[in-house]
């Protein structure tokens, strides 16, 4: 039904923000990536799911469509649903959950509240196929990041993803040094 909305970010809660498009304020429940990644005022496209329950109808929005796929491939699993989705996009970001899925790191996925070993497997059993590809070099920065500069996967996450997207092309070195500048802001 919707594939994206876009508008202004007007207020910020936890686990939802609240958006105006056209004078209809919207809420739209978020991972912590997107969350962190959003600031009051500004103006945004937000890729969103809307998904009706007995509860009634929430939409969830995402930026990117990456995270977006991997909400929807971790519904598809029997006892995964939108809320668990959601809170493992909140604790790994696309990519480094993909590097979870392919090599298989059943403990991490462990750590995510709600989600047992059955569970954890079942998502990678599933999600083998449909993750392949896996991005080293974000990896090997955020392990530099968290475990030898001592920055928590909190603070590093939303910057790094967004410094990532926009030098791909750049080396591990200056990704660090402009990862740094913005941490230390």
């Amino acid at each position: 039904m919707f594939y994206a909305l876009e508008g202004k970010i007007t207020d910020k809660k936890n686990g939802f923000v609240v958006m105006n498009i056209s004078g209809i304020h919207f809420t739209i429940i978020v991972s912590l990536l997107t969350y962190f990644n959003l600031k009051l005022g500004e103006k945004v496209k937000l890729f969103v799911e809307l998904i009706a329950s007995e509860t009634g109808f929430r939409l969830y929005g995402f930026l990117n469509e990456e995270e977006k796929y991997l909400f929807n491939e971790l519904r598809k699993i029997s006892k995964i649903g939108a809320k668990t989705a959601i809170s493992i996009l909140s604790k790994f970001s696309p990519q480094e959950f993909k590097h979870i899925i392919a090599n298989k790191k059943v403990e991490q996925l462990i750590s995510v509240p709600g989600i047992g070993k059955k569970t954890a497997s079942a998502i990678i059993f599933e999600l083998s196929d449909k993750v392949l590809e896996t991005d080293e070099k974000l990896i090997e920065l955020l392990d530099v990041l968290t475990n030898s500069l001592g920055f928590s996967k909190d603070q590093v996450l939303p910057v790094l993803d967004k410094i990532y997207r926009q030098n791909p092309n750049l080396d591990t070195a200056e990704l660090i040094k402009i990862c740094l500048k913005n941490l230390r802001q």
